[in-house]
């Protein structure tokens, strides 16, 4: 003969595990809480280290380097671009003096301060509006310049911003 148990209003004899409608919801719940951060992981884009700096490169975007510290990434349709030149700063010459001459040379915006050591600016080429950001340390500076004409990638390019972290010493990065 079979024993049957009275199943008690928590779903199981003993009421250690949800019933199944309790346990199917929390089965798809969880699913679906983790299909975006299989998602985010399948298309998140790698930090990559460059001599001097290290940046999050959004994904299919293709880089290139360029002697005298350039890097140019650009988008997978070509349409948007950025600009990447980093270097040394010169002898007994601030920071601050680098960032005015770019803002000069751009015929840039008011530059805004982003942090202590990063400042953007936006400037005009083409008909087009570009950012600007520039970050520096006590040695070295970088700039990076972003075109975006369509407006397709702000979020890709607002990740590159927030992730570039200049290199000491060629040593590993720091923020």
């Amino acid at each position: 003969m079979i024993r049957r148990q009275r199943i008690r209003q928590s779903g199981t004899p003993g009421g250690s595990l949800p019933a199944h409608g309790a346990r199917s919801r929390l089965f798809r719940r969880s699913a679906l809480l983790s299909v975006p951060l299989l998602l985010l992981l399948t298309v998140a884009p790698g930090a990559q280290d460059f001599r001097r700096f290290s940046a999050l490169i959004p994904d299919g975007w293709e880089v290139t380097e360029r002697p005298q510290e350039l890097l140019i990434l650009r988008s997978p349709d070509g349409d948007a671009a950025a600009v990447i030149i980093c270097a040394p700063l010169p002898d007994e010459r601030p920071a601050r003096d680098m960032l005015e001459g770019y803002v000069r040379y751009f015929s840039g915006s008011e530059p805004q301060q982003r942090n202590e050591n990063a400042h953007t600016f936006t400037f005009v080429r083409n008909g087009v509006r570009n950012t600007a950001l520039f970050l520096h340390d006590a040695h070295q500076y970088l700039l990076l310049t972003v075109s975006d004409p369509r407006q397709r990638y702000p979020e890709c390019l607002d990740m590159l911003m927030d992730s570039l972290v200049l290199r000491k010493d060629d040593g590993p990065a720091t923020p």
